[in-house]
């Protein structure tokens, strides 16, 4: 048996397969998201308590007891079997790939920094020129209010914008759709997500040959949260962060692990757009050293016509 994404996999959800099988082949990623857990935190607490399980992962404690959290997946007790591997931080894990392959910079030394201990090798070609790739990735420093739950409507204008000019860039460049391969809009939180996917199902569809159907259906397979686009890949991922000074608990949240932010980064093969507020979200970890990583390149929203400059500049 192969188990593949081993890493969004819940333990119990794999054994009875694993009882059938001779051999296991266990592929996954710890350092991303971990799996949903849909039983509610009492009855896993009492659980645990019965069988004399501790709630915790200390991989390095010399406590013999058994430790396990209720999000630990196939993916980190096959680690744990395995004797072959290496220690990140105080997790072990199994047969390391250590090679990189999946993405530019700065995504690579990013995700390397804050999620792999700088432990990965860099393996990726410089891409040639592709015309709706932009030479660089950016921030688009957008605040604003949040209207529902963490979604703020300022960032789903800019969100609407960037799409906009991807799509002209798009169809300049290419005789059919390739909107599939070319783009992604994520956000950690579902209520952003539904908010920028009403947004771009109402935007004028200049140029575009295509049937409301269809383009609601093209808004569906690209507009998601970081959990619904583990283990695929765009060329370009615009990141979409929401929530506001007056409710930091979502940024808290999103900045507890370096999963999340490792996760969006990594689903872009060559670009990332970053549409939020910088100065409440440079003050988390993680997010504060892929800021470092761009330098300079924050752009201040004001207008739609910035946006359309620098869309110009960026794609020379």
């Amino acid at each position: 048996m192969i188990v593949d994404e081993a890493g969004q996999a819940l333990p119990q959800q794999f054994v009875g397969a694993l009882l059938r099988s001779k051999r296991a082949v266990i592929v996954g990623d710890s350092m991303q998201i971990p799996p949903v857990v849909k039983i509610p935190p009492f009855v896993v607490s009492n659980i645990f308590r019965a069988y004399g399980i501790y709630r915790n992962r200390q991989e390095d404690s010399s406590f013999n007891a058994l430790r396990i959290t209720e999000t630990d997946s196939v993916q980190i007790v096959a680690d744990r079997a395995n004797k072959f591997g290496a220690k990140i931080g105080n997790m072990w894990v199994g047969c390391p790939l250590r090679v990189y392959k999946r993405c530019t910079e700065p995504m690579f030394t990013v995700a390397n920094k804050i999620a792999y201990e700088n432990l990965m090798i860099f393996d990726v070609n410089k891409p040639k020129k592709i015309p709706t790739v932009p030479k660089d990735n950016f921030w688009m420093d957008v605040k604003g209010k949040c209207i529902y739950r963490h979604y703020a409507k300022e960032q789903g204008r800019v969100v609407q914008i960037i799409v906009q000019e991807f799509l002209k860039r798009i169809f300049a460049t290419q005789n059919d759709i390739k909107l599939i391969e070319e783009l992604f809009i994520i956000s950690p939180f579902k209520a952003v997500k539904n908010g920028i996917s009403r947004i771009l199902k109402r935007m004028p569809l200049y140029h575009m040959n295509l049937k409301e159907e269809e383009w609601e259906n093209i808004v569906n397979e690209r507009v998601g949260t970081i959990h619904s686009f583990q283990g695929k890949q765009a060329n370009n991922v615009i990141i979409c962060l929401g929530a506001d000074e007056e409710n930091e608990g979502p940024v808290r949240w999103a900045s507890s692990e370096p999963n999340i932010l490792n996760v969006a980064l990594t689903r872009a093969k060559y670009r990332v757009i970053v549409v939020g507020n910088r100065e409440l979200w440079e003050k988390y970890e993680y997010f504060n050293t892929y800021l470092k990583e761009l330098g300079d390149k924050v752009i201040t929203y004001s207008r739609k016509e910035d946006v359309e400059k620098l869309f110009q500049s960026i794609f020379e």
